[in-house]
């Protein structure tokens, strides 16, 4: 028999040429349930250098302080929003700590963002401003 273990909250929509998603949960949401947040936004590219011709993508990470527990995560941009929240809310559902986040092995391909993926860049910003 299959165990329903819940779920993250995933969610995306698309407003003209913005992609809005989000997972987990918020800062506010956070400290509601007793966690002590803290976030980092970062605006990085959606497409490798190479390839950039202005576009933005925002995502900002939220985590537990003192345990380095990824809580949450938004990301807006003309593309590759909601790819990075996908891959993020796997991440999240899997348990995997920011230390571990910021080095995750992401496809490279200039056509779908950096050797260093705005996740890797964002978690890894996370933890050094927290001192996780």
């Amino acid at each position: 028999m299959a165990h329903f273990a819940g779920i993250v909250g995933t969610q995306s929509f698309k407003l003209f040429n913005l992609e809005v998603a989000a997972t987990g949960i918020t800062e506010v949401e956070a400290e509601k349930y007793g966690f002590q947040p803290v976030s980092a936004i970062i605006w990085g590219l959606p497409v490798g250098r190479p390839l950039a011709k202005g576009e933005k993508l925002g995502l900002k990470l939220v985590a537990d302080k003192p345990t380095g527990r990824l809580l949450g995560a938004q990301a807006v941009g003309g593309k590759g929003a909601v790819a990075r929240i996908n891959s993020i809310s796997i991440a999240l559902w899997s348990g995997l700590k920011l230390e571990e986040i910021g080095y995750l092995d992401l496809a490279y391909a200039p056509t779908f963002g950096g050797a260093w993926d705005a996740i890797d860049i964002a978690a890894q910003g996370i933890n050094e401003k927290a001192a996780l």
